[in-house]
């Protein structure tokens, strides 16, 4: 079973009611497709944002072709959550953010793929800087969480 924890993406400046939300889940045993998707449309077709878990068994960063279907008290999962700029336009200001899922512990540094960009952790809440994104660019937000024992 895969739970997605709580998602913001909030480009500055942009302002109604344009928010869609599609979650999707797929399992297929033994192959690197083991994940879960949450995608969210920002202002309808500017920003998409997307999230996937992946199991990390050994919890060294390195996501398992195996079964992941259970992730087992102990083991990690790495979250990738990315916001993509689908508009004609720059993207001012967008900043990724999420919370460590009950349960789990951040395990490692979070990561932004963004050059200049960090990510930085408040508590359970991670977010990236603020960041501009030109038609088509992306940011990711990574980080790895350690199921309690």
């Amino acid at each position: 079973m895969a739970t997605l924890s709580k998602l913001c993406l909030q480009p500055a400046g942009t302002t109604g009611d344009g928010l869609g939300i599609l979650v999707a889940a797929t399992a297929t045993a033994g192959t690197a497709t083991d994940t879960a998707v949450d995608t969210t449309n920002v202002v309808s077709g500017f920003v998409q944002l997307e999230k996937k878990a992946a199991k990390d068994s050994n919890c060294d960063g390195t996501v398992d072709v195996s079964d992941a279907s259970q992730i087992k008290p102990g083991e990690c999962i790495i979250y990738t959550v990315t916001a993509k700029n689908n508009g004609s336009t720059t993207a001012t200001g967008v900043r990724v953010a999420d919370t460590v899922p009950a349960f789990t512990s951040l395990n490692g540094t979070p990561g932004c793929s963004v050059t200049g960009c960090t990510a930085v952790v408040s508590g359970n809440a991670i977010r990236t800087d603020a960041v501009n994104l030109e038609p088509g660019q992306t940011v990711v937000l990574t980080f790895r969480v350690k199921v309690a024992e």
